[in-house]
């Protein structure tokens, strides 16, 4: 088995590891750092393949690079996708973009001419398990070319992606938002496979799958909306929610930002279908409350339509990890994902907090409250690529 030595490892290298580039490449104390990731590209993630708009506006993912003069800023600001966001400053954007956005980080360290010394990649890496030393160092074991290897870090950061909650549903033809979003059954559906199509949730990513279908795809069948509650919908303020009269409650407002639903509602694209949604503006599309059902009665739903697809959120992909001695050490989580401190540290069941190994990506990272502010009614997690590139740098690597 081969074995060495890294200041910081990132295992994973979706939006959420990636974005944190531009900071760590700064540090003057990062002299190794092992980038591992699964697939053969760096950056982007699922959300390359996305069919969607950011629940964000393009001015957000200028942020970072603008009036600055260092080697990567400069870089960034001469791609596409700079001339894309600045052009829809105001506007959402495309996923598909961002993605794209985001994979050129990764290519300037690559091809830079000393940071890719600083800078190792390894893709098509699997990372297995993550071990804990007795100096307080992580060993990360991770196949690559059906061959196993070590590696030693003083810092790992841990953001293998997000895998869709798997909700058990009595009903064989369902699939994941995932599998929509990326337009794999979109053959299927343009060929009228599925005469009634359900949609199990609320999220951003159930109305997402609902603009697939309806203005993309163009479905004219009958659509059902599962749902158990309203939709959560994004305010810039409580006068702002008042004057559309939309109902809310003291704890769905951000005390820092004033905001409503700061970070829970949806936003751009997804706000205004939503309110087509209410208006009931979408002939062939009927929303019905399940809070109430029970299981028998949620079947004999699912019974009456031809394909169900469940948007029921996501949670981190898991990883192995191990005490010193080698046994199993289980984190502790909750609905929502992996419970994290103030630092993105994970901690264990008998509440042990893991030092230097940091965790904020999907099904992972952020609370509300604190610093980052947000809705006390919001009990999930505050991620994308602003949390990622303004804010987790200031928690983990300072």
């Amino acid at each position: 088995m081969n074995k060495d030595d890294y200041d910081i490892i990132l295992c994973g290298a979706g939006p959420a590891n990636i974005s944190l580039l531009p900071d760590l490449i700064q540090k003057e104390d990062i002299h190794r750092c092992l980038i591992l990731e699964k697939s053969n590209t760096l950056g982007s993630g699922a959300i390359g393949q996305y069919r969607i708009t950011a629940n964000s506006l393009g001015g957000v993912f200028l942020e970072k690079f603008q009036n600055k003069d260092d080697e990567l800023s400069r870089y960034m600001r001469t791609t596409a996708e700079w001339a894309y966001f600045s052009e829809r400053r105001d506007e959402a954007v495309e996923l598909r973009y961002v993605g794209r956005f985001l994979e050129h980080i990764g290519a300037f360290v690559q091809q830079h001419k000393t940071l890719y010394k600083r800078f190792e990649i390894s893709t098509l890496s699997t990372v297995e398990e993550i071990q804990l030393s007795d100096d307080g160092r992580y060993a990360v074991r991770y196949t690559v070319d059906g061959q196993t290897r070590e590696a030693r870090c003083r810092k790992v950061m841990v953001n293998l992606g997000g895998q869709v909650n798997n909700v058990a549903l009595p009903h064989l033809n369902a699939i994941n938002s995932d599998a929509m979003l990326k337009g794999e059954y979109d053959e299927q559906i343009k060929a009228g496979h599925y005469q009634n199509i359900a949609i199990l949730g609320s999220s951003h990513s159930a109305v997402s799958c609902l603009i697939r279908l309806i203005e993309q795809l163009d479905v004219k069948n009958p659509i059902q909306l599962l749902v158990k509650r309203d939709f959560k919908l994004f305010f810039d303020s409580p006068q702002a929610a008042l004057t559309q009269g939309y109902p809310f409650v003291d704890a769905d407002v951000c005390q820092a930002s004033q905001r409503v639903n700061r970070y829970s509602g949806l936003r751009y694209d997804s706000f205004t279908f939503a309110r087509k949604i209410q208006r009931g503006e979408i002939p062939n599309l009927t929303v019905v409350n399940i809070a109430a059902d029970d299981p028998e009665t949620l079947r004999k739903r699912l019974d009456s339509v031809d394909l169900t697809i469940k948007c029921t959120g996501f949670s981190a992909t898991p990883v192995r990890v191990l005490d010193i001695d080698g046994s199993p050490i289980t984190l502790r989580q909750d609905a929502h994902g992996l419970i994290v401190d103030h630092r993105l540290n994970p901690s264990t069941v008998s509440n042990r907090t893991l030092e230097n190994f940091h965790a904020f990506g999907l099904g992972a990272g952020i609370k509300t409250g604190g610093d980052s502010g947000g809705e006390e009614s919001f009990s999930g997690r505050i991620d994308g690529v602003w949390i990622y590139q303004h804010v987790v740098p200031r928690l983990t690597c300072h």
